[in-house]
């Protein structure tokens, strides 16, 4: 259920940050005693500052959508993904080819490596090859479980 409502939110949200100039990276559903909390993570090709979160926190606090996916209240909270950013998707790490990254993949790839940490060395349709301690790997993107930026 939980993921069915994360996606129903990313249907939801993901046009309105588009038409709004912005990339909708991640959202998080967080509940505590009782407090739900709806965090939506936002970027764009320069950055977010907190102007950009009041904007699109404007845009999405008057949807009757989202309201009807609660069945409580619920705090909305936008924000931008920070510097372990997701890369969700080709074009990520097209974005941010050169930078350090560190990749999950499902199954091991040749010395019995399934977590890298590198620099991205370059991008071949599907194919991203990561710099890991002087060696570089050819991960298939449909491997990948999870890949963040890394400072």
């Amino acid at each position: 259920m939980a993921q069915e409502l994360k996606d129903r939110f990313f249907e939801i949200i993901s046009p309105i940050c588009k038409g709004a100039g912005y990339d909708l990276v991640d959202i998080e559903i967080k509940s505590n005693r009782g407090d739900l909390k709806l965090v939506v993570f936002i970027d764009c090709a320069v950055g977010i500052s907190i102007d950009d979160c009041v904007i699109v926190n404007n845009l999405l606090d008057s949807l009757d959508e989202i309201d009807a996916l609660f069945e409580e209240s619920y705090t909305l909270e936008v924000s931008s993904p920070g510097p372990n950013r997701p890369l969700r998707s080709i074009n990520d790490f097209v974005r941010y080819e050169g930078r350090n990254v560190k990749i999950i993949v499902k199954n091991i790839i040749d010395d019995g490596k399934k977590v890298f940490v590198g620099s991205i060395v370059s991008i071949s349709e599907t194919i991203i090859s990561i710099n890991d301690s002087g060696k570089v790997y050819a991960i298939n993107f449909d491997e990948i479980v999870k890949a963040n930026l890394r400072l």
